[in-house]
């Protein structure tokens, strides 16, 4: 990492291994390249091991040269319905064994691909499907405003029509001449705990310098057992992981939704030694009652939100496993990290990447700032979005004129390079002229032996701007009473970080399609309260 002090920019080091020369050759070369491995007996019947397995279909498994032959069928099916390089390809969907294909027949056709969560409500479907203008809208379940919202919709039941049809013999189709390497490969809707989601755009050139990084750094390659991904298809840590298992010729188990009880099922039968999911996932195992057992699992990364060091001690403990807060967002893909043989201690989410640029900037004045002091984390590089989809003033809000992509995340970095997240810039709360962080109130009442989820917002107050308020989850058959968790609280921080807006109970938080809490709905309860 080059670190130097006069314009207090952290750089991450080169990358020795070149950009593939097209991301859609690249990737269906790589499918071949493992699917000729396979053995075939005889001629109709695949035998190797399998590479994606989908617990939630009832161990449905593919091979390489399955994905090859199911994805060449969709990028001809694509061509046969009219959609053009450019276009828009919509897919409503948590997963399943049609996402890879629809995402891989995409690229070789030169189609944008856009999946969001099938979950939207109407308001947030009418705006997404508004931004994204899709060509054709690929359903796995049937809604009426999709139909009117959309020219053309293809339901799961005819992809399936489209497989089914499709030849067994190794397809080569006529691959689009690469697209420019700065439009966009991929939209992916941002969490949307703030307002409505945006559309996120994750050019080519990201894409195929994330599969330059994971060759450099041999990301997966080590790996001799099995990766799990329980998160839905609408995530980026889902187009990230399934290219870079595919750049290394591994498995992975795609579940789509988090289920405790498949997610330890699945563990020892296909020998899962690392996973990744949200914070809010890694909670409740760690809470769960009896203790599960994890076993053969070795490695846990959490991504989306910060998870506290007091958890992740826990969870190591308790599980005899290394457990890991991962950076990564949508607009800037993974930009930190640590390796396999340089692991960061417990609570950094690491040092830059290969080719990314980082800086720390005072969250009022924009001044860069030096080791140890908190600030908004700043990114710039080949990895980091371009800008919204058809969103002008949302790009010019995020990026500034020197191409530095504003994250709102706050955090810091030591003299070692390592960095820390601690925060979102509008998860602060203000009390007296002070910043509360609302993370660590929210680790410190989850140390609690009663409280099973919580998340911390401020009630606007007169004298004092807000006020810290929580709302908890208390776990099943446990009495705990609100004036004991506020004391709880007081005797663990500081004065100005008391919760002088109370404890309010709940039976569960409201969260995003990727575990976020959305604390929008909160802010409006508390100041519905508070109005009332």
């Amino acid at each position: 990492m080059i670190f130097p002090a006069e314009d207090k920019i952290l750089r991450g080091p080169d990358c020795n291994t070149p950009l593939p020369d097209g991301l859609a050759r690249y990737v269906f070369d790589k499918l071949h390249q493992h699917g000729d491995k396979v053995a075939v007996v005889p001629s109709w019947l695949e035998v190797c091991r399998p590479v994606q397995v989908y617990p939630q279909r009832g161990g449905l498994q593919h091979t390489y040269r399955q994905l090859r032959r199911l994805s060449a069928t969709v990028a001809a099916q694509l061509g046969r319905l009219g959609v053009r390089p450019g276009d828009v390809l919509a897919v409503a969907t948590d997963g399943g064994p049609q996402h890879t294909p629809l995402f891989i027949g995409s690229l070789l056709t030169g189609v944008i691909f856009a999946p969001f969560n099938p979950s939207f409500d109407d308001d947030e479907t009418r705006h997404v499907l508004g931004f994204l203008r899709p060509r054709v809208l690929i359903a796995e379940k049937s809604k009426p405003l999709y139909e009117r919202l959309t020219t053309l919709v293809v339901s799961y039941d005819e992809v399936d029509a489209w497989f089914s049809g499709s030849s067994v013999e190794d397809a080569d189709p006529e691959v689009e001449e690469a697209p420019a390497l700065d439009s966009p490969a991929v939209i992916l809707c941002s969490s949307g705990t703030t307002g409505y989601p945006k559309g996120v755009e994750v050019s080519h050139r990201a894409l195929l310098q994330l599969l330059a990084v994971a060759t450099d750094q041999r990301m997966l390659m080590w790996l001799e057992g099995s990766f799990m991904l329980p998160t839905p298809a609408f995530w980026i840590s889902v187009t990230m992981m399934l290219l870079i298992s595919i750049n290394a010729g591994k498995k992975v188990l795609l579940m789509g939704k988090f289920d405790e009880q498949l997610f330890l099922r699945v563990l020892r039968e296909h020998q899962v030694l690392s996973t990744l999911m949200s914070p809010y996932a890694g909670v409740r195992l760690g809470k769960m009652s009896p203790q599960p057992n994890l076993e053969p699992l070795r490695a846990i990364m959490f991504v989306g939100s910060p998870i506290d060091r007091s958890t992740l001690l826990e969870l190591q403990t308790k599980f005899r496993l290394r457990a890991v807060q991962v950076y990564g967002m949508t607009e800037v893909l993974m930009t930190l990290s640590d390796t396999r043989n340089n692991p960061a201690p417990l609570g950094s989410v690491g040092r830059p990447q290969p080719t990314v640029e980082i800086k720390v900037v005072d969250t009022q004045t924009g001044e860069a700032l030096g080791p140890g002091k908190e600030g908004e984390l700043c990114f710039r590089g080949p990895m980091v979005t371009r800008g919204y989809y058809n969103d002008p003033a949302a790009t010019a809000a995020a990026i500034d004129a020197d191409g530095w992509f504003h994250t709102g995340d706050v955090g810091y970095y030591d003299g070692s390079g390592l960095f820390y997240v601690t925060d979102r810039i509008k998860d602060f709360i203000k009390y007296k002229g002070e910043h509360v962080p609302s993370a660590h109130l929210e680790a410190t009442l989850l140390k609690h032996p009663a409280v099973l989820e919580a998340a911390v917002v401020g009630i606007p107050n007169p004298e004092t701007t807000e006020l810290p308020r929580a709302y908890v989850v208390v776990k099943p058959g446990v009495d705990v009473s609100a004036e004991e968790l506020v004391s709880f609280v007081s005797k663990e921080v500081s004065d100005h970080k008391k919760l002088r807006g109370g404890v309010i109970f709940l039976d569960k938080l409201p969260r995003t399609a990727t575990g976020k809490t959305f604390k929008r709905i909160l802010r409006e309860l508390a100041t519905k309260d508070v109005d009332e």
